[in-house]
């Protein structure tokens, strides 16, 4: 009986032994719940924390890329001088050539829009019957053309700009939406599209990626900065206004340019240049050119007269523009070293600054043969000074140049 007794005791106190390792078990387990419920706390506070920061970032990241801080542009006004005494390219220039485009009838030039040179060659975008981009060596010799018209993969449609880096490798075609890239012989590499919706007018390669320029009637205007993929980084310049009803004689193949490590743009009709350093948009001037008031304009970048004076086309070179100004009283020749404050408008006796493109310190020009045979003509007076500026060059052509001829190049060093 008693050893029933002990043994039913030892039953009871297992049942209730069992019983507190179960409640410890249970409070161990809600335990460990409230400590993980606690974890799990602290760890979403902590991603929602660092969610919260990330998103931030990328707003202002995007922020960024989307454009530059407009009102971090720095704000210079140069007063323009006017010089009335005739001047000859001569003052500045010297090696003055006459170079003959080799005369075949695939590379017969009919409307030339812009020309790029570098150091493997010159490229010649030309909107005639076909709309091509021709090659010619230095010299003028004939090499084929780069890229073609079709439907074809590294076939274009349509020809708005071309540009090409100073090596002459890689010579670009804005076919918007896309960019088509070849090498200096004409070969294909590769395509870039656009990603915008405002569409490309004009084209720069740079060491870092590329710009675009999009110019609304020359009334408003974006340049963006893409890196070497074309991925949108941030836009350069913004610039807005009435668009104008006039059709304004701007080049705008050559509104974005490069000197060195420096960038200019032009603002054609507000008669200003924007200059940045290669990829840094946070480092912008803003260049004003202001007319004395006896001109009639006592700060012509007011407003969107297409009738004010206005730069139809520039080069620049070791920080010096080179340019044409139209005016209501015509045109005029304009240079200016930004750096220095000064704006001259002048007028010259022979040529004027109306460069098609310019390349280590030598400044091309495309004439037809109509225009060569002019000058040559000595009947024609006011060509006098023409003549006597290109000198030997020019007579050695006399009887030469016919008006089945290729167009011919003139180029010439700055002194």
């Amino acid at each position: 009986m008693w050893a029933k007794f002990q043994c039913g005791g030892k039953i009871v106190r297992w049942f209730k032994l069992l019983h507190v390792n179960q409640e410890i078990q249970i409070q161990d387990q809600h335990r460990m719940n409230i400590g993980n419920n606690f974890k799990y706390i602290c760890m979403m506070n902590k991603i929602f924390y660092f969610s919260t920061v990330l998103v931030a970032l990328l707003l202002l990241t995007s922020c960024h890329e989307k454009t530059s801080d407009q009102s971090l542009i720095k704000h210079i006004t140069l007063d323009v001088n006017i010089d009335e005494t005739p001047h000859s390219l001569s003052e500045e220039f010297t090696d003055f050539e006459i170079i003959p485009l080799e005369n075949r009838p695939e590379c017969a030039l009919k409307d030339v829009r812009k020309m790029v040179v570098s150091d493997a060659g010159m490229y010649i975008f030309d909107a005639g019957v076909n709309s091509q981009v021709h090659s010619f060596s230095l010299s003028g010799k004939y090499r084929g053309l780069i890229g073609r018209r079709g439907h074809a993969k590294g076939e274009y449609q349509a020809i708005i700009n071309i540009a090409s880096n100073e090596r002459g490798d890689t010579v670009a075609i804005l076919s918007y939406p896309s960019i088509y890239l070849y090498s200096g012989s004409g070969n294909y590499l590769s395509t870039l599209d656009v990603k915008n919706d405002n569409g490309a007018e004009d084209l720069l390669i740079t060491e870092s990626g590329y710009y675009l320029g999009y110019f609304h009637n020359q009334g408003e205007g974006v340049v963006s900065i893409y890196d070497k993929e074309l991925s949108h980084i941030t836009d350069l310049i913004k610039t807005s206004g009435k668009p104008t009803s006039n059709t304004l004689n701007v080049d705008n193949g050559h509104i974005i340019q490069q000197d060195s490590d420096y960038i200019y743009c032009l603002d054609p009709l507000k008669f200003c240049f924007y200059v940045s350093k290669d990829n840094n948009p946070n480092d912008v001037t803003k260049y004003s050119f202001r007319l004395r008031e006896s001109m009639g304009y006592s700060n012509i970048t007011d407003g969107n007269d297409a009738n004010k004076p206005h730069i139809v086309s520039y080069q620049v070179h070791n920080g010096v523009i080179r340019g044409v100004v139209e005016s209501p009283s015509g045109f005029y020749d304009f240079r200016s070293a930004l750096l220095s404050g000064k704006v001259v408008l002048m007028r010259h006796c022979d040529l004027n600054y109306a460069f098609d493109c310019c390349h280590h310190g030598y400044f091309y020009k495309i004439v037809d043969a109509t225009t060569l045979q002019d000058y040559l003509n000595k009947d024609k007076r006011h060509m006098e000074p023409i003549r006597k500026l290109l000198g030997k060059n020019l007579s050695d052509l006399a009887d030469k140049v016919t008006l089945n001829d290729n167009a011919y190049i003139m180029r010439m060093r700055l002194k």
